[in-house]
């Protein structure tokens, strides 16, 4: 299945690498590594955003698989997580400092 110079093991993502390298690598000069990695980076925001693809319908991967509800759902997750995150240290915080100062360490 992962055999060399065979593209119909995957061929999804083989479409996919030949897009990112025919519609944005060959076509841009990128002066440093940090420029090539924002400039795929900006390539696969478009190509799951914008470019609406024929093997779905003419519509976006975002559109199809519901990323934007996904999005607002995780973005709601984390914010909770870090509100949740944000007591718990200020709590094991002040409690760390409490224990000390009410327990001392045993002398051996």
């Amino acid at each position: 299945m992962d055999g060399v110079g065979r593209a119909t093991d995957n061929i999804c993502i083989e479409r996919f690498w030949r897009s990112i390298k025919y519609k944005n690598i060959y076509l841009n000069a990128y002066d440093s590594t940090l420029e090539l990695y924002k400039g795929i980076h900006r390539y696969v925001e478009f190509y799951n955003w914008e470019r609406k693809h024929q093997g779905l319908g003419y519509v976006t991967p975002a559109d199809v698989y519901g990323a934007i509800d996904k999005l607002s759902t995780y973005s709601q997750q984390f914010t909770k997580r870090k509100k949740v995150a944000k007591k718990e240290k200020v709590y094991n915080s002040s409690n760390r400092f409490d224990s000390l100062i009410n327990n001392p360490p045993i002398a051996v």
